[in-house]
């Protein structure tokens, strides 16, 4: 299961099938949000802030939110085979890491991607 922290109250955690639950308490209690992929399992999750956050999983599955999880929407993968484990953000730019060292960018707030040349010390093995 994934999560991440915004701040010291609000946090999301993904996990199997399809789950999404958000705290606004520091995970006092939590609320179930609305999956767009069924029961399709999500292995990371990442806010930039409390609207706006993205979730990865099986199928190279990416989802997005602009409202803090009350929807989801469901980006096109760019490599439906292989699941993504984590997403984050670094600058300007999105990455998510899959099986076998792929790994995807986005430079246009997640709503494309594209996969990324890996460094050439990076070594699967």
């Amino acid at each position: 299961m994934g999560d991440i922290v915004v701040d010291s109250n609000h946090v999301w955690v993904v996990g199997e099938t399809g789950i999404i639950a958000s705290s606004v308490d520091g995970g006092k209690t939590w609320t179930e949000q609305k999956s767009p992929v069924g029961e399709t399992t999500l292995f990371g999750v990442f806010f930039k802030d409390r609207m706006t956050g993205w979730a990865c999983g099986m199928d190279g599955l990416i989802i997005l939110t602009k409202d803090g999880g009350k929807t989801w929407r469901e980006i096109k993968p760019v490599l439906p085979s292989v699941p993504l484990y984590r997403i984050t953000q670094v600058g300007n730019k999105l990455w998510a890491v899959g099986r076998n060292g792929v790994i995807l960018n986005s430079i246009d707030g997640g709503l494309t991607w594209r996969r990324a040349e890996r460094p050439l010390w990076f070594s699967i093995g």
